[in-house]
């Protein structure tokens, strides 16, 4: 089915399949298609909810074009969110990722500079020292040696410049906006994805689904936040092999008390990474809480426990043991030394 047909489809409001929408997109990442289309290709699915099957389907043709990295280590997860909240808070999914990493699991995290934000998983890691660019044979090595490495997006998914000026000048967010937390080109065995709305969540969830992952959980905080919050209640759809199911907790369901969303705010990059190190040196405020609540999802979707509360205990030893700082300073070592092999 052509571009202008699947266009014609979805004005109609008529049904599409995953394999359309893969296709569709493969084609786009190809350099097949015109900008005129292109451009109004994301407008026409930006005017409808978004679904499970058109997210897979296009993630897919995301992962298609992907530079391939291949990881002989399990289990392996990614604490990557949508991002767009625009609420503010520190990095706290980059954190996580670096407590379960301190925790023994291996994780590949996605991200790229901020674009809603001061402050992206990028930017926060490349001014701690880590060298963020490098390509995914490196990569590899980092998560095999540390235990943990970056991808970065704008490095590991070329064809998107295909998309880049279109996306610039849309006056919108539109679905790549999505794409990136299921798109991480490692085959991933957990993860943990907050998005920015109520609404997004089942089809993210779904699309995790269909794309196969073992164990995960879409969080969505009561607050606005694309995080588990500790200022209110989070919404979450767990994904296990048996399917899908919602519920909600709150930071007292784990001993951690509930505080106001300002208690967990950023600011500029270097007050973002001033957080980070604080929270890995062990730190006690509402940092490190919000941390630990995302980190007991990040160690459940990895199947190290299946506990809630030794899943926190776990979390929270990563931290006092010192493992966790210890990550994030051979990542910056590893990091700079792969960088070197490289010239």
């Amino acid at each position: 089915m052509s571009v202008p047909e699947i266009l014609k489809k979805i004005i109609h409001n008529e049904d599409i399949t995953y394999n359309d929408y893969y296709k569709t997109l493969s084609e786009i990442m190809e350099g097949n298609v015109s900008e005129v289309l292109i451009s109004s290709f994301l407008t026409a699915l930006s005017l409808r909810p978004y679904e499970g099957d058109e997210l897979a389907g296009l993630s897919r043709a995301m992962r298609k074009f992907a530079l391939p990295i291949y990881i002989d280590k399990h289990p392996i997860i990614d604490t990557c969110g949508t991002g767009g909240d625009r609420k503010g808070t520190f990095n706290i999914s980059t954190t996580t990722a670096l407590v379960c990493a301190g925790a023994g699991i291996y994780v590949a995290k996605h991200g790229n500079r901020s674009a809603t934000s001061s402050c992206g998983s990028a930017d926060v890691l490349e001014h701690l020292g880590v060298v963020i660019d490098l390509p995914p044979d490196k990569v590899a090595n980092c998560i095999e040696e540390v235990g943990i490495g970056f991808l970065f997006a704008r490095r590991f998914h070329p064809a998107m410049k295909s998309v880049a000026k279109i996306r610039s000048e849309l006056p919108f967010p539109t679905v790549f906006n999505l794409l990136g937390p299921l798109s991480n080109p490692v085959a991933l065995d957990g993860q943990v994805i907050g998005v920015f709305s109520k609404n997004l969540l089942e089809p993210i969830a779904k699309a995790l689904h269909r794309l196969g992952i073992q164990r995960g959980f879409v969080v969505w905080g009561n607050d606005g936040v694309d995080e588990l919050t500790i200022s209110d209640k989070t919404d979450i759809i767990e994904i296990s092999n048996e399917g899908l199911k919602f519920y909600q907790v709150s930071p007292e369901d784990f001993g951690l008390s509930k505080q106001d969303i300002e208690s967990i705010q950023g600011g500029t990059l270097e007050k973002n990474a001033e957080i980070v190190r604080n929270v890995l040196n062990g730190e006690k405020t509402p940092y490190r809480d919000a941390v630990l609540l995302n980190s007991v999802f990040g160690i459940l979707a990895s199947g190290k426990t299946s506990d809630w509360k030794e899943a926190l205990s776990i979390a929270q030893e990563a931290i006092d043991s010192g493992r966790a700082l210890s990550k994030l300073e051979n990542l910056v070592i590893k990091s700079h030394k792969f960088a070197k092999e490289i010239l």
